[in-house]
């Protein structure tokens, strides 16, 4: 197979965000090249996402191979010609899933690609919720939301539910710009996009109900918009950035507005705005990130409630922007007392430059989760299927009640390759002392109609070889003895590990109280695990 260097470059780049590089299975580090002279597609996958794309590639004949994806790079690196001549080996590339022909495809506008680089920046990956890891589409659009921010797209999707998409890494880079279809049954997807081709797994849960965030526009009583947004955005990108609360205050004043960073309160920026409805009572505070995130997506006007306790709706961009205000109220001192007693009803608390209160109930059950999906993970790599058997599935390895609970299955109830040999493997942390372990699995099998199978197990053994040095005589008592002799007292070591132990030397420390000194003779030795050692120390 012949190609540019450039179009392999171009194609790494889109399916390098699939690759999973640490991963200890071949297939889940290397790329698949297959075609014929009609056309070549290049497809990589992590197990349950594949993304293909189609390439400026040429062969002679049909061809069907993987190479390892550091491999590609390096060889675009050290490559001095233009074209690259490809070749690599077989791998058992699990075909995904196509949708059966009575799946209505869903038309993508040529924007859509546009929507998900506008809203994939709020999505939060670290999420323990699933859900909030992806999009949401829906027939009124694209929404994303992390809890704190939310933005809704509106696009037409003749969609008959909503459904949550993964975080569309692979399809950011390649930038499509073109319409596209996008088909949903069961669990799965098929999106296609000009050249590019995403199959994968919709995320599971409930989406926010986030209809119901978007406060009513009676709630809206006053709105900022600021004339000149690129100097705010200049003034704003100058504030650090940091993890913990980093508020940007929006102080109306008789002239416009006041800004005001809550870390630095001496760094304030005075512009002209105009502002429309009742005096504010508080000050509206916002996040750093979520403002400058607005400015850079063209939302210049801020809706907001006078009280300072609902959400913020953004415009002048495309959509829909809610923004939660920092819970910091802040007395607004342009507030008029004439308006003060039309809102005498609402209790204003008076603070300055007061950072909001973490409830550590909320920070401990974030860390658990993250600690959660930390061992999830570490179980998940421990676990690997034998590609050679394997048929598209999908492996998945838990704790559960102090038990390993590794589920194999496939989305599609395809069977597996073969009738015997190695299934899967998977790897267990040893303890630190010698023993051996019954491990007496339970086995639930199916077949691809779903109906139980009869099986017939057998219990194994796990054995950790290490010796174990044990003292059988603790203490050793010289006595009363004259000077100037040797005396030899016996110490009785057992080996109770389970495997030899080898004895090279032995040495005590001398203690400064000691007149006499003492030393002990060098021994080698080997034992096995049911020999006793005696050995003599010796007083000079």
């Amino acid at each position: 197979m012949k190609i540019t260097k450039n179009e392999l470059s171009r194609a790494l780049k889109v399916l390098g965000k699939v690759v999973c590089q640490t991963s200890p299975v071949e297939l889940y580090r290397s790329i698949r090249f297959i075609g014929d002279e009609c056309g070549i597609r290049a497809m990589a996958t992590d197990g349950v996402e594949t993304v293909s794309v189609k390439l400026e590639a040429f062969a002679d004949s049909a061809i069907d191979f993987c190479i390892p994806f550091k491999e590609l790079k390096e060889d675009i690196r050290s490559s001095r010609s233009e074209f690259m001549e490809l070749s690599g080996n077989s791998l058992a590339f699990p075909e995904p899933e196509e949708p059966a022909a009575e799946v209505v495809p869903v038309v993508l506008p040529a924007d859509f690609g546009e929507l998900l680089s506008q809203a994939a920046p709020i999505v939060d990956r670290g999420n323990y919720r699933r859900v909030l890891q992806g999009i949401n589409l829906s027939s009124a659009g694209v929404t994303v939301t992390d809890g704190k921010q939310l933005l809704h797209l509106p696009t037409p999707l003749s969609l008959t539910k909503e459904v949550t998409i993964p975080f569309p890494a692979a399809l950011l880079v390649a930038k499509v710009d073109e319409m596209g279809t996008l088909r949903t049954w069961d669990n799965l997807f098929l999106l296609e996009i000009g050249n590019f081709k995403w199959h994968g797994k919709l995320l599971d849960g409930q989406y926010p109900n986030w209809r119901g965030v978007i406060p009513g526009a009676q709630a809206l009583n006053y709105s900022i918009t600021l004339d000149d947004s690129a100097a705010v955005i200049d003034w704003v990108k100058n504030i650090p950035s940091q993890k913990t609360t980093n508020g940007v205050e929006l102080n109306v004043t008789p002239h416009g507005v006041t800004l005001v960073s809550c870390i630095q309160t001496e760094y304030q920026l005075s512009t002209a705005a105009t502002v429309t409805g009742v005096t504010p009572r508080a000050v509206l505070t916002l996040d750093r990130e979520i403002l400058l995130r607005m400015l850079l997506q063209g939302y210049t006007t801020f809706k907001a409630n006078s009280d300072g306790q609902m959400p913020v709706l953004a415009c002048g961009g495309d959509g829909q922007y809610i923004a939660m205000p920092i819970r910091t109220i802040k007395t607004n001192p342009n507030y008029k007392e004439e308006n003060k007693m039309e809102h005498e009803n609402t209790p204003v608390v008076e603070q300055q430059n007061t950072a909001p209160v973490a409830n550590p109930l909320d920070e401990l059950g974030t860390a658990i989760e993250e600690f959660k999906l930390k061992i999830k993970a570490m179980l998940d790599e421990s676990a690997l299927l034998n590609t050679a058997r394997s048929n598209g599935h999908i492996i998945s390895a838990a704790e559960v009640d102090q038990e390993l609970r590794i589920y194999i299955y496939s989305l599609s109830l395809k069977t597996f390759r073969g009738s015997e040999g190695v299934l899967f493997s998977f790897k267990l942390k040893l303890n630190e002392d010698p023993a051996i372990y019954t491990l007496t699995p339970e086995v639930v099998l199916s077949n691809k109609s779903g109906k139980s199978v009869a099986a017939k197990v057998e219990a194994g053994t796990i054995t950790i070889l290490s010796p174990k040095l044990e003292f059988v005589t603790r203490e050793v008592n010289f006595g009363h003895v004259p000077i100037r002799s040797n005396y030899s007292r016996t110490i009785t070591l057992k080996n109770v590990g389970t495997s030899k132990m080898n004895v090279k030397s032995v040495t005590i420390p001398i203690l400064t109280e000691l007149i006499m000194p003492f030393s002990l003779r060098r021994l080698n030795f080997l034992t096995s695990s049911s020999e006793a050692i005696p050995f003599s120390i010796f007083c000079l």
